[in-house]
C-alpha cells in the first residue's frame, strides 16, 4: 500500500507531532494532519490519526474527571456535532483534493492565528448556552471536511472562563466524539480500510514517545520560544499547502483543456483518437477521410506541424481520478504534479492546439476547394 520510506516518514510526523504536543500543548490532530498531508491524501492522514487522537485524548479525559457535569452542560453542542459531521465529511469524499487542501489551509491560518494573538473575551452562561448549538454544528462541518478539531471549539469553550479541568475535558470529549464519528462515517463510506486502522494503532507508538519525549524537554528547554517555532513552523506548512494546492487546481484545469481538445479532435475525425491519458503515442501517418464526394484525402503528420508529444503514462496515474472524477482509491500511492511537469503540461496543449488549427484550416480550404468544382488538392 505504501513503500516503507513513506511509512518511515509516516511515523516521524507522529513522533514529530507528538513532540510539540508535549512542550507546547498545541493540538496534536492539527500539527499531524498538517505533516501527513505531504506523504499521503487528506482522507488516509484523517484516516491514520484515529487511534492516536482518540487515545491520547481519552487518557486527558481519565485524569481531567468532571466527565458528567460537562457532559450535562455541553450537550447541545454535542448533539449538534453529529450533523455536521455528517455534512463536513460528505463533501470530503466529494470535493477535489485540491479544494480539500485550500480549506485545510484555511483551517491551519485561523488556528494560528488565535494561538498568536489569544483574544482574551469572556461570555455570560446565558449567551454561551445560546452559542453551543451551534458552535457545535460549524465545529462538526469543520472537523469533518477536514480532520482538524480546533476551531471554532478552542476559542469558543476558552472564551467559558472555566476552570482547567472542565476546559479539558470539554475539549477532549468533543475531539473524541468528533473523530469517533468520523472514523465510522469514513469506514462505512470504505475511504477508512482495514490496512489504514492498522497503520493508525501502529503509530500510536511513535505518538505516545513524542509525547513523552515532549513532557521531559519542557523542563529544559523554553516551551514558549519552541511554541513560536512550532506556530511559525505550521504557518509555513499552511503557505505550502496553498501553494501545492493551487499546482494542483492548474494541472487539473490543464489536464481537463486537454481531455476537451482531444475529444473535439476526435469528433472531428481530423485525428486518429490516440489515448493521451494512458500514454499510446499517434501514429506518424494519420489518414482523413472527406467521405462526402467519395474521394480520400491523405495527410502526413508533418502537415499538421509536429506530432504532439507523448505523454508518459507515469505521469497521468495521479491526475486520472481528478479528470475522471472517480474517487481515489484508499491505499494507492498517489503524488501532486510538479511545476516542470505543469509546464510540459502547458507546452503540450499549446503544442496541440496549434496542431487543431492547422487541420481545421486545411479542411476548410478543401472544402471551399471541392465546392468551387475543383478537383485540385491544395
Amino acid at each position: 500500500m505504501f513503500t516503507h520510506d513513506t511509512i518511515v516518514l509516516i511515523g516521524l510526523s507522529f513522533l514529530a507531532s507528538g513532540v510539540i504536543k508535549g512542550l507546547t500543548g498545541i493540538g496534536f490532530i492539527t500539527i499531524c494532519i498538517s505533516f501527513l498531508v505531504f506523504l499521503v491524501d487528506l482522507k488516509s492522514a484523517i484516516s491514520m490519526i484515529f487511534f492516536s487522537s482518540v487515545l491520547s485524548n481519552l487518557a486527558v479525559m481519565r485524569n481531567a474527571g468532571h466527565f458528567t457535569q460537562t457532559l450535562k452542560k455541553f450537550y447541545p453542542l454535542y448533539i449538534m456535532v453529529l450533523p455536521g459531521l455528517a455534512l463536513g465529511v460528505s463533501i470530503l469524499i466529494n470535493l477535489e483534493e485540491a479544494y480539500l487542501l485550500q480549506c485545510l489551509a484555511v483551517a491551519i491560518f485561523l488556528f494560528c492565528a488565535f494561538m498568536v494573538f489569544r483574544p482574551e473575551f469572556k461570555l455570560s452562561n446565558k449567551v454561551a448556552q445560546l452559542c453551543l448549538a451551534p458552535v457545535g454544528l460549524v465545529h462538526g462541518f469543520i472537523a469533518g471536511l477536514t480532520g482538524t478539531q480546533s476551531v471554532p471549539l478552542i476559542p469558543f469553550v476558552l472564551s467559558m472562563k472555566l476552570d482547567t479541568k472542565q476546559t479539558l475535558q470539554a475539549l477532549n470529549t468533543t475531539m473524541t466524539l468528533g473523530t469517533i464519528l468520523t472514523g465510522i462515517f469514513l469506514y462505512s463510506t470504505k475511504i477508512m480500510t482495514n490496512d489504514l486502522l492498522m497503520l493508525s494503532a501502529l503509530f500510536v507508538l511513535p505518538t505516545f514517545a513524542g509525547v513523552s519525549l515532549g513532557n521531559y524537554c519542557r523542563s529544559k528547554l523554553s516551551a514558549e520560544a519552541f511554541r513560536v517555532a512550532a506556530l511559525l513552523a505550521l504557518f509555513g506548512i499552511g503557505v505550502s499547502l496553498t501553494w501545492k494546492s493551487s499546482n494542483e487546481t492548474i494541472s487539473a484545469a490543464y489536464c481537463s483543456a486537454l481531455q476537451v481538445a482531444k475529444a473535439s479532435l476526435n469528433q472531428t475525425g481530423l485525428w486518429p483518437a490516440p489515448d493521451f491519458v494512458s500514454g499510446e503515442e499517434p501514429s506518424q501517418t494519420s489518414s482523413i477521410a472527406d467521405r462526402s464526394n467519395g474521394r480520400a484525402s491523405f495527410f502526413t503528420t508533418a502537415s499538421l506541424g509536429s506530432a504532439p508529444p507523448p505523454v508518459n503514462r507515469w505521469r497521468f496515474i495521479f491526475i486520472e481520478p481528478t479528470i475522471t472524477a472517480t474517487p481515489h482509491h484508499s491505499g494507492d500511492t498517489e503524488r501532486q504534479a510538479t511545476s516542470s511537469e505543469v509546464k510540459e503540461l502547458r507546452r503540450k496543449i499549446s503544442a496541440l492546439k496549434e496542431a487543431l488549427a492547422d487541420v481545421l484550416l486545411e479542411n476548410r480550404l478543401l472544402k471551399k476547394s471541392m465546392i468551387s468544382g475543383g478537383d485540385d488538392h491544395e
